[in-house]
């Protein structure tokens, strides 16, 4: 393995480790009210599409899948995306998720909803970030909604 070059040092830490401690939802209670917010602050109803970028290993986006949403998540990690995928399979659920950079993709259709949780925003240099911020809002529908956190 390459070492990742110093502006993108995330591309080295996020392992199983980082994701049982810092992805893994275990406050039931505190996760319900973040899935109601998003649901609530993207307008969601049954059968809408939103957008989880950078969306680890789906602990937010499988859960608006149960509520009823269609979803799509990227994450750079790809064990992420494989532990999401897997989730959603055995769940059943109306969830598709991918490897790839948040910096540059725009997964089509446009969605309903789209949103960056979980300090995947800000770890990059000022262009960068707005650029991700670009392909957030490029997601979008028309009257189509971003949360960031």
């Amino acid at each position: 393995m390459n070492p990742a070059p110093p502006n993108d040092w995330w591309q080295a830490l996020y392992d199983e480790t980082v994701a049982e401690l810092f992805l893994v939802r275990r406050d039931e209670d505190e996760l319900r009210r973040t899935v109601a917010f998003l649901w609530d602050q993207l307008a969601l109803t049954p059968g809408d599409t939103a957008f989880d970028q950078c969306c680890g290993i789906g602990s937010l986006s499988i859960p608006l899948a149960l509520r009823g949403a269609r979803v799509y998540g990227i994450d750079l990690c790809s064990a992420y995306v494989r532990r999401a995928c897997r989730e959603a399979e055995a769940l059943k659920i109306d969830g598709h998720f991918s490897a790839d950079d948040a910096f540059v993709c725009v997964p089509v259709p446009p969605f309903d909803g789209a949103f960056n949780w979980g300090s995947s925003f800000g770890n990059a240099d000022h262009r960068r970030n707005l650029r991700m911020l670009a392909c957030a809002f490029e997601s979008l529908r028309p009257g189509g909604r971003f949360v960031l956190d």
